[in-house]
């Protein structure tokens, strides 16, 4: 190897390096120091410096290892106009550790991607692991939170561009409806389902998804958290109707599923007879209408139940498999319990 080049590349190692992708005026400034591993060539270490220098970092120094080294990233400045000095380690392996990633020379994409969240969203965004809809865990149950008070509001009845332009001005997370989402709720039929009672995020949840619209948590690049209203469609990840119950057992969250009592079911549609059960259980029932759509699922058929003893539960479920549905009980963010009825049909 030509001597001018070794002298070039060990200078490399030992001092500093302004890039010439400097970070635009708003940005927080994130300089690049390397720790390189003993064994890490001098022509590794310029294929580095090459790639970095047009990544963005603010400046880049590397050098060799030191005892105590390790990834880390140092806040500078204050919390209100930050700076930060990200400690990498360069192994012999020739991949690149920092805090909250491992990175390649040939992934630049990656390191771009990293360098633009650590400046938009502070060392908590490239450090902390992501959970649901890309956010962090702390995002996640703030947003949950948000969603678990209870809606307010009739929406029997209502328009759906109504109802849920007046849940947007209650919920603490800021809710946005794309263009064609606003389209469709504006010529939307009525809800049919009441709600009031149910958290906000079953609420939403169950009122969007007749029109095929679902609720999505997102966090733009430098922003806050937010909710988006927008069509349905595959691969795109969001906010359920209800939760799983975690291992509680449908007699403690439910009792009344679980009383005993005399009954006989005859000479009324399978309609009405699932209105009078939830009658007596006062607890919310809500329909997948769109699959009993998609199935077309006639609710008004004739519905019957011999005479018996036997407990609401079993009535519900014998009444509902008459029509070809089944029910499953769920609970809304704040733990409160419903049943949601759906199609044995997949």
């Amino acid at each position: 190897m030509p001597a001018l080049f070794t002298r070039r590349a060990a200078a490399l190692c030992l001092v500093s390096l302004l890039l010439c992708s400097p970070a635009l005026a708003d940005d927080p400034r994130v300089s690049l120091e390397i720790g390189m591993q003993s064994g890490v060539a001098p022509d590794t270490a310029h294929r580095w410096h090459k790639m970095l220098v047009d990544c963005g970092f603010d400046g880049l120094r590397i050098r060799s290892i030191r005892s105590g080294d390790q990834p880390d990233i140092e806040l500078l400045g204050t919390e209100q106009r930050p700076s930060y000095k990200v400690i990498g380690i360069l192994t012999g392996s020739e991949k690149l550790i920092l805090p909250g990633g491992t990175f390649s020379s040939r992934d630049a994409a990656g390191l771009r991607g990293y360098l633009a969240m650590l400046r938009s969203d502070g060392i908590e965004g490239v450090t902390q692991p992501r959970s649901a809809f890309g956010l962090t865990g702390k995002q996640l149950q703030a947003v949950h939170e948000a969603l678990a008070a209870p809606c307010d509001i009739d929406t029997k009845g209502d328009s759906p561009s109504r109802v849920i332009k007046q849940l947007a001005r209650r919920i603490a997370v800021p809710l946005e409806i794309d263009e064609d989402a606003e389209e469709t709720l504006d010529r939307g039929e009525d809800i049919r389902d009441e709600v009031e009672g149910l958290s906000y995020g079953t609420a939403l949840a169950t009122v969007l998804r007749p029109y095929g619209l679902v609720l999505v948590p997102h966090k733009p690049r430098g922003g806050d958290v937010r909710l988006v209203v927008t069509a349905a469609r595959q691969g795109i990840d969001h906010w359920p109707i209800g939760w799983p119950l975690e291992g509680k057992r449908p007699q403690e969250l439910a009792p009344v599923l679980f009383e005993f009592l005399t009954v006989e079911i005859d000479g009324v549609t399978i309609e009405a007879a699932i209105a009078a059960i939830g009658d007596r259980l006062e607890l919310p029932l809500l329909f997948d209408h769109n699959s009993l759509a998609l199935h077309r699922i006639d609710l008004t058929a004739p519905a019957k139940v011999p005479a018996g003893r036997t407990y609401y539960k079993r009535i519900l479920d014998r009444v509902l498999s008459q029509a070809k549905l089944k029910s499953e009980l769920r609970v809304d963010e704040a733990g409160q319990p419903f049943m949601w009825i759906t199609t044995m049909k997949r």
